[in-house]
């Protein structure tokens, strides 16, 4: 399978981070992408017209995904 992994938190020593890196290493026989969001622009509707290439990047994860798993503080 390959599972999307959504942090809500992006710093080094994120609970979020850890338990996602605790998934990748306790199912091996599947693949990851933990993108990196804090990257990502703020939301506005002009990148509907011309997304940068880290949008389209994340689209495109999710399209080919199976599953996708969100881990965030509450």
């Amino acid at each position: 399978m390959n599972i999307l992994l959504l942090s809500g938190r992006f710093h080094s020593k994120s609970k979020s981070l850890s338990i996602l890196h605790f998934l990748q290493d306790a199912f091996p026989e599947h693949q990851f992408q933990l993108p990196k969001l804090d990257l990502l622009p703020f939301y506005t509707d002009d990148l509907n017209e011309n997304k940068p290439d880290n949008v389209q990047d994340l689209i495109d994860q999710m399209a080919l995904s199976d599953g996708i798993i969100v881990c965030s503080p509450e």
